[in-house]
């Protein structure tokens, strides 16, 4: 075993410094060199000493001295200085080492070469002139010159990248190469690192995607573009979609015109017909991919640099897929669907396609006249309006139902409804529910109506052969206007020049979706020529003015270069030049969107002087829009005019600027762009530049969707509600269509705030956000649109707020649920149509009107396959899902390659529309039970018991009566009616027999009948109690004022019958006692039997309380017949009427209990008491 000696200091070493030999001193710093790490304290004492080694030049080892200067230093801290002592050492600074100082120093130099590149290239500072940077600090001059310096750094980037190339890492090589500007490196890592080809084509595609990702300098992207062009071209076989791609990017119109001719020419050498037909396949896809690009400018240059076909050889316009449109007829039922439907169908087929001969020559013309129909739009066009009409989905119920929540005197919902149905139905041409709805549709008045009508221009987007005729009964008539000059200024205008201004606008809208060259005007001349003729036709009517403008600028979009002659331009600064409010805001738009990109001097020119002059607000507004549409995409060249509208006193300017930094450096990422607009989110005074610039946050960063929401998480909680509803705003356009959840979650949030705005921004970024989406996608989309149908169905809900719920609710479910806001192509490219559609869009904050240009931002979601003859081809088999079987998906792909679909089932389907299915209620939830309800049914029950305990005695009762009257025995009471009517008997077999009392009705004779007393002896031969009643019974009829009775006899029979029936019960004669009614009683006191009454009035008259039993048999009682029942008085107290528990056998009559007048009373002392009187017996 081998000792290892580990040294305790560095002082040995340190002391052969002082030596005058360099032998030894060589020898010492090798020995400091390898103790730095550990004794960098000890060893910082004589860093003086080793930095003059270091610097002179006549010591062998002053690269060595610099290494061990630069380690010491790199432990105090002094990276600055550690950096250059180490860049001085050369080869002796390993940058391939695993340590913490050959790792830091390595980051810090690739850093600070990074940085000078980047000044070099924006100029704005040079090596020689300045010192360098490195860092946070400066560095000395007397160090090393700045080009040493530079040479030294970029001696260590070339070994970083060379030993990335070595060991593999490809990516890290382009990347970080990509940063320093070192477009040699990027080639050598291409070039040199990747063996293989689809090794090389990965590494351009990562180089092209870093381009457009990553990069924030204009002008060096193009130069990466046009390498990797290069490279593919180097290629054995060239990709040459991926080549006309990046010409595209490269605005290379005549490239790729070169490339579109070389691809559909026969091959000279004799190739196959299969090889021609894939090279003309190519062509097409290079075709429709610019199409889908979405910059109609640039597919315009490329057509004209198509070859000319030869006049003799030229096919008829007819031949083209989109003429044979024109020939649909016209549908008078308000159902645009067939017309959608047959008019695509003929494109899709390929009618009149295939060339009159096999001439070679006119073969080639054949072909580019398809590249020429295919760039000019319509072919693209036509595809998707037939695929929007045959597979709209749309919910019309939901529609419905909003209407009939809303409030038909509100306009404010009027027009949100407008404008969720133009949304809803965009781009089908199927304006069913307008039609069934005219009645409702006839409310709308003013701007109101131009809404309405330019709805049909999102509607029948690229519906352009009937434009026209469906537009024709509400655009003006050829002449001037019949207002005459003198109708300027709004408020003079007529009701008909709402509807035509806004067919002027809806005229705009479909022709920014048809393509440039459809033809839209009766005469079949383009759309910008109809409307720009409209526009001079109608001087004197601000509101056709405003309509015509708006449409003349989305016609002829991105179509002047800004140094050319114009007629359009021309035309529209003469309705600015009028400083009209409402026709000099759309004329502004208008101007910005004809020279959209071009940053034309002249333009921005007149824009700023106009928006300086002005005295109308509408109009500045304008202006600075315009100013902020001229600047679209120019990056680092805008940065000139946003610092000029940013400087400006006025909010409107300012307003402006934030939409010029957006729209220049839209889906960049650049970070000067985000510093703009952060500072202005916080340090503008005026709310609606805060509100524009947090807003803007999307614009540029919608190409990283993930990093939207922690940019503006800290600005969505701010004190202020215009930064809050930005933020909102912001969320939804930089999210929109991905269905993030970290956004949904804050959205769902701020549809809560306590500002009705705020609500409505957030609504609308949540409807952003999860269009297109299931709820198997993404679970919040079910919850967002019962969201949108619970707000607008609130009464309470502020109309703001119900605003933003109905058009979120059109939003979500846009184009039939068949069609997404896209930002990007699927090349890579932003669409120019969409983000100003989106832009204007978002300006309805100020005018509601400019909700319709959101129509330019929707793209069908469909993938369409489509043959050399532009047919649909006929797929074999079924489309394999990802749920099939493994055979099932591999037999699928042979026999139709183009129709496997991995995602799982239910991933894309439509939500359900129409009325809610009625399912089966679930049980209901066990419900509380309270304490008095246990006590209500603990009462019944107990009623319950009581009646069955009643019956059974009253059933053994009757029995023993049966017994008893069979027997003979007991005391029976014989009460007879006199006039032998009945004859009642009953029972008794509590005691002694009862006197029997009556009252008998004198004979007509006027004598009584024999053994009947009369009045004055009933009196006299009655006791007490009874005389007591009768004296109560008056007072109480004269107190109180009721009627009683008292009925005899009336019908009296035989005294002889009577007397018979009196003798031959052994007992005198008696006549029938008259009925007994019962009034009710306040408090009446209970006497139980044995026990002593306690009235007042009894006990003073000496008299005792003699109980009065019931019979046995029911409804008897001691004051004769049954009683009439009386209905109960309002004043009824159950619970203080009825008696004691008693126990059953001593009571049986215990069912008799809510009976009253069948219970023990005490004679009444007051009148209030109940009263028992007779009276007679009915017949």
């Amino acid at each position: 075993m081998v000792a290892t000696v580990v040294p305790s200091s560095a002082a040995a070493a340190l002391s052969l410094l002082e030596e005058p030999e360099s032998e030894l001193q060589s020898h010492a710093l090798r020995s400091l060199n390898v103790l730095a790490d550990v004794f960098w304290p000890e060893i910082s004492a004589a860093v003086p000493k080793i930095q003059e080694m270091s610097e002179d030049g006549a010591f062998p080892d002053a690269s060595l001295a610099a290494l061990v200067a630069a380690k010491v230093l790199f432990h105090l801290g002094e990276l600055d200085e550690a950096l250059v002592y180490a860049l001085s050492a050369g080869d002796q600074f390993d940058v391939a080492a695993d340590t913490e100082f050959a790792k830091t120093l390595r980051a810090r130099c690739i850093d600070d070469y990074i940085s000078q590149m980047e000044a070099e290239e924006a100029e704005i500072a040079t090596a020689a002139a300045t010192p360098s940077t490195l860092g946070n600090g400066i560095v000395e001059e007397s160090l090393l010159p700045p080009k040493q310096l530079q040479a030294e750094m970029k001696a260590v980037f070339e070994r970083v990248v060379e030993e990335c190339i070595s060991t593999g890492r490809v990516r890290e090589a382009i990347g970080v190469s990509l940063d320093a500007r070192r477009l040699d490196c990027v080639e050598a890592a291409i070039t040199r690192g990747c063996k293989e080809p689809e090794e090389r084509a990965d590494a351009l595609a990562y180089c092209f995607s870093c381009a457009q990702r990553l990069l924030s300098s204009r002008s060096f992207r193009k130069q990466v573009l046009r390498l990797v062009a290069d490279l593919h071209r180097k290629e054995q076989t060239p990709r040459e979609v991926v080549i006309a791609n990046c010409l595209a990017h490269l605005s290379d119109a005549g490239g790729v015109a070169e490339a579109l001719v070389r691809l559909v020419t026969p091959s000279s050498n004799g190739g196959s017909a299969d090889a021609d037909t894939q090279r003309e396949l190519l062509a097409l896809q290079i075709c429709f991919d610019i199409v889908d690009n979405d910059h109609p400018h640039f597919a315009t240059q490329v057509a004209a640099l198509l070859p000319q076909p030869q006049p003799q050889h030229s096919a008829p316009a007819s031949a083209l897929p989109a003429a044979r449109e024109s020939e649909t007829p016209a549908s008078g039922d308000g159902d645009a669907a067939p017309m959608a439907v047959d008019s695509a169908a003929g494109v899709a087929n390929g009618d009149a396609l295939a060339p009159a001969s096999a001439d070679s020559r006119q073969q080639l013309d054949y072909k580019l006249n398809k590249l020429r129909a295919i760039l000019s739009g319509t072919t693209s066009s036509a595809l998707a309006l037939h695929f929007l009409c045959s597979l709209n989905g749309a919910d019309t119920y939901a529609l419905r139902k909003v209407k009939s929540s809303l409030d038909s005197r509100s306009s404010v919902g009027h027009s949100a409804l407008v404008f969720a149905n133009a949304l809803a139905h965009a781009g089908t041409a199927i304006d069913g529910f307008l039609r069934t709805n005219l009645d409702w549709l006839r409310r709308a008045t003013a701007w109101a109506k131009f809404s309405a009508t330019a709805c049909l221009g999102v509607i029948h987007a690229r519906h352009s052969t009937a434009a026209h005729r469906l537009l024709s009964p509400y655009l003006p008539t050829p002449g001037p206007h019949p207002l005459g000059p003198g109708a300027a200024g709004s408020t003079s205008a007529s009701s008909t020049s709402y509807s035509e201004g806004g067919a002027l606008y809806a005229l705009g809208l479909i022709s920014a979706t048809s393509g440039r060259s459809a033809p839209l005007g009766p005469g079949g001349e383009s759309g910008s020529a109809y409307l720009l003729s409209a526009l001079r036709s109608a001087t004197g009517s601000p509101v056709v003015e405003h309509g015509a403008c708006l449409g003349l600028g989305l016609a002829a979009m991105a179509s002047w270069d800004g140094d050319s002659a114009s007629e359009e331009y021309d035309a529209l600064c003469e309705t600015l030049a009028g400083d009209d409010a409402v026709a000099g805001e759309a004329a502004a738009l208008g101007i910005g969107l004809l020279g959209l990109g071009s940053g034309s001097e002249l333009a921005v020119n007149t824009l700023l002087a106009q928006a300086r002059e002005t005295a109308h607000e509408k109009v500045a507004r304008g202006c600075a829009l315009g100013l902020a549409l001229l600047s679209y995409g120019r990056e680092e060249s805008a940065e000139g005019l946003i610092d000029t509208m940013s400087a400006e006193s006025d909010a409107s300017i300012r307003y402006g600027a934030q939409y010029a930094v957006a729209l220049a450096y839209c889906g960049t990422g650049d970070n000067r762009a985000l510093r703009r607009l952060l500072n202005a989110a916080v340090a503008d005074v005026h709310n609606d530049v805060r509100r524009a610039a947090v807003l803007c946050l999307g614009f540029v960063l919608f190409r990283r969707p993930e990093s939207v929401p922690s940019t503006t998480a800290l600005l969505a909680e701010s004190c202020h509600a215009h930064v809050r509803y930005g933020a909102a705003m912001a969320l939804g356009i930089g999210c929109v269509g991905t269905g993030l959840p970290a956004a949904v979650r804050m959205l769902e949030r701020l549809s809560g705030d306590s500002v009705d705005f705020v609500r409505q921004g957030a609504l609308l970024g949540l409807a952003l956000v999860l269009m297109h989406h299931s709820e198997a996608r993404s679970s919040a989309a079910g919850a967002a649109r019962k969201l949108f149908a619970r707000t607008a169905a609130d009464k309470h809900e502020d109309v703001l707020t119900k605003f933003g719920a109905v058009i979120a609710g059109g939003l979500i479910d846009a184009a039939g649920r068949n069609g997404v806001i896209a930002l990007v192509s699927p090349a890579g490219h932003v669409r120019m149509s969409a983000v100003v559609g989106l832009t204007i869009f978002t300006q309805y904050w100020h005018w509601f009107p400019l909700v319709h240009c959101i129509g330019l931002s929707l793209r069908p979601a469909a993938l369409t396959a489509l043959d050399a003859s532009l047919r649909m081809p006929k797929m074999d088999g079924e489309a394999a899902t990802a749920s099939s079987g493994e055979a099932t998906a591999k037999d699928a792909v042979k026999e139709s390659p183009m129709c496997l679909m991995t995602a799982p089932r239910g991933m894309f389907a439509y939500p359900p529309s129409g009325p809610p299915e009625t399912t089966k209620a679930d049980a209901p939830a066990p419900a509380a039970v309270l304490s008095i309800t246990l006590k209500a049914r603990s009462r019944e029950a107990r009623k319950a018991r009581n009646k069955a305990a009643a019956a059974a005695s009253d059933s053994s009762a009757a029995k023993d009566g049966e017994a008893a009257s069979a027997s003979g025995g007991g005391d029976v009471d014989m009460v007879v009616e006199s006039g032998g009517a009945d004859t009642k008997a009953a029972s008794s077999t509590d005691g002694p027999a009862a006197r029997t009392r009556s009252r008998a009705k004198p004979e007509a004779g006027g004598e009584a009948a024999e053994g009947t007393p009369n009045k004055s002896d009933a009196k006299d031969g009655e006791d007490p109690a009874m005389a007591a009643d009768e004296d109560a019974d008056k007072k109480a009829k004269k107190g109180k004022k009721k009627s009683v009775k008292i009925a005899e006899d009336g019908k009296s029979g035989d005294g002889d019958g009577a007397a018979g029936a009196g003798e031959s019960s052994g007992s005198p004669s008696t006549p029938a006692l008259p009925v007994v009614e019962t009034l009710p009683l306040r408090n009446p006191s209970r006497v139980l039997p044995g026990q002593e009454c306690t009235c007042a009035g009894r006990r003073r008259a000496g008299v005792p309380c003699r109980p009065r039993w019931p019979a046995a048999s029911r409804g008897w009682s001691w004051f004769g017949t049954r009683p009439t029942a009386r209905r109960r008085p309002s004043t009824w107290n159950s619970s203080a009427r009825r008696l004691p528990r008693r126990r059953p056998e001593i009571y049986p009559w215990r069912r008799l209990r809510r009976r009253p007048w069948l219970r023990r009373r005490c004679p009444p002392r007051r009148s209030s008491h109940r009263l028992h009187r007779p009276r007679a017996a009915a017949p």
